[in-house]
């Protein structure tokens, strides 16, 4: 299903958040601009199981290859010390990966593997800053576009629903936050 669900686009400094829940991660499909990050969250808080991301860098198919890129176990919660320093420093909640360097303009496929044996997929579709086609549209490294569909330009892309996307990404984060933090106090 999350291979269905249209692209979130983002661009700007300020990292993409993608949420991890039981169901899979929300939204598992994103379009960034390139040097943008992309910040996964685990909020899953089902008891014992744990993501990992697993990006497929080398776009080989296999997502556990020398040059593909893993998260490492994502915790819903890390234990902290009254002192709010972390009981086990390798314990991690998010995960941030920006888009440059080797991991430039492109399609980039993820797996968000749940320790209770699911997995759920996702594409990261990234694209050069500012760049339009001819007709004023992003271009994109669409694989799965047929060549029938008519291109959507930036006036007919409605405005409140980038709204919508960033405040409902700064809630999560801000959300994110203060379960962590609650469960230090």
């Amino acid at each position: 299903m999350a291979l269905l669900a249209p692209p979130v686009e983002a661009d700007g400094d300020v990292p993409f958040t993608v949420i991890l829940k039981a169901e899979g991660p929300v939204p598992a499909n994103a379009t960034i601009e390139h040097n943008i990050s992309i910040l996964w969250i685990n909020t899953d808080s089902t008891e014992n199981v744990t993501h990992r991301i697993l990006l497929d860098a080398d776009g080989d198919g296999i997502f556990n290859g020398s040059a593909d890129i893993d998260s490492g176990e994502l915790q819903a919660e890390c234990e902290q010390d009254e002192n709010g320093t972390l009981v086990d420093e390798d314990c991690r909640v998010s995960f941030e990966l920006k888009f440059n360097g080797t991991l430039a303009i492109g399609t980039f496929a993820y797996q968000d593997r749940l320790s209770s044996g699911a997995t759920h997929y996702g594409n990261i579709t990234v694209e050069a800053h500012g760049e339009e086609g001819e007709d004023g549209t992003h271009a994109h490294d669409d694989t799965n576009a047929h060549d029938d569909e008519e291109p959507t330009t930036e006036s007919e892309r409605p405005a409140w629903l980038l709204w919508v996307a960033g405040l409902s990404a700064g809630g999560a984060a801000l959300l994110a936050l203060l379960m962590r933090q609650g469960g230090s106090g």
